[in-house]
């Protein structure tokens, strides 16, 4: 706004935002403005310091979004982010992108699945545990795996098999064991780091996102597979379902590595095969 209407609607009691940008590097009639227009034509200048300073003065302020001036917007949107202030009412962003935007600013923590999800395990599982129950004579097709076995716990699936194929509960820890331990050698075997992974986590780090593993996998099969995959070191919490009293689908472990990171539910993006 030119100053000389910025003036006239002072003067008429009007609600008036004062400009400020890579351009404008003063902000006149700051005191007197109800807000300021904050505005990167060129580059994006400010930091989040700014943003709280003007807020904390109780003034309103709309930020222009980068993608208005055709410059990708994260990397301004990460500054926001970082706001003392962002959940104030008289915070305001001009963007074409408000879903995206709201989404971006909202989410302050990544929970990942393990299985499927950072590390392509799910048949090492399955020919683990078929290789364990076949000291006994019993096999589960993949089918019926993926169907009704898929990503529970192995106690679970050994308790399925008690009730549906009267498998004796009295082999249940020996054949844990074993599995585990056939589980242990694919991992030796076939985990190994991948690019596309590590870069995905690398680069949500260094957005400033806290990050979780939440499997159902024990914790010494955990670690070994992010270990191996060279993960953990992106991660900021896991949690096995050694670490829950109910292992998922119950939703103990999500709550429980919400809690641990200082989340709520709402500022929480879990990622899941399924």
């Amino acid at each position: 706004m030119a100053l000389p209407d910025l003036i006239a609607q002072m003067s008429k009691n009007i609600c008036a935002f004062t400009g400020l940008s890579d351009i404008q590097t003063i902000a006149p009639l700051l005191n007197e403005a109800s807000g300021v227009w904050l505005d990167s034509f060129t580059q994006d200048w400010f930091d989040s310091d700014l943003l709280d300073n003007i807020l904390q003065s109780s003034k309103k302020l709309c930020i222009v979004s980068a993608e208005l001036h055709k410059r990708p917007p994260n990397y301004q949107w990460q500054i926001i982010k970082k706001c003392k202030y962002l959940q104030s009412k008289n915070l305001m962003i001009c963007t074409d992108k408000p879903k995206r935007q709201r989404i971006f600013l909202m989410i302050k923590a990544i929970l990942f699945d393990m299985d499927g999800v950072l590390i392509e395990a799910r048949d090492w599982h399955y020919e683990a545990l078929n290789k364990a129950l076949a000291l006994f004579g019993y096999n589960i097709n993949y089918s019926d795996h993926i169907t009704n076995f898929d990503g529970l716990p192995t106690s679970a699936k050994l308790k399925k098999l008690t009730v549906e194929r009267a498998l004796p509960e009295a082999l249940h820890s020996f054949i844990n064991e074993m599995k585990q331990q056939y589980t242990i050698e694919y991992i030796f075997k076939y985990c190994r780091p991948c690019f596309i992974h590590e870069y995905a986590l690398s680069s949500l780090k260094s957005h400033g996102y806290k990050m979780a593993c939440c499997s159902n996998s024990i914790r010494k099969t955990m670690d070994l597979m992010l270990s191996y995959s060279k993960l953990e070191q992106y991660l900021d919490l896991m949690l096995s379902n050694q670490d829950v009293a109910k292992s998922k689908p119950d939703p103990e472990i999500y709550l429980s590595a919400m809690n641990k990171l200082e989340v709520s539910p709402n500022e929480c993006l879990i990622a899941k095969d399924t």
